[in-house]
């Protein structure tokens, strides 16, 4: 589990790889959700 969680705060997945597209999923969902709290 730590080693996913560095994984993630590092960045360290290939474009078009599950993982990546997650974060990116997650990071636009902040983006879009935060302004409407």
């Amino acid at each position: 589990m730590k080693k996913i969680l560095r994984s993630y705060i590092f960045w360290t997945y290939q474009r078009g790889s599950a993982h990546y597209d997650v974060m990116v999923t997650l990071i636009l969902l902040f983006i879009f959700v935060s302004p409407r709290l």
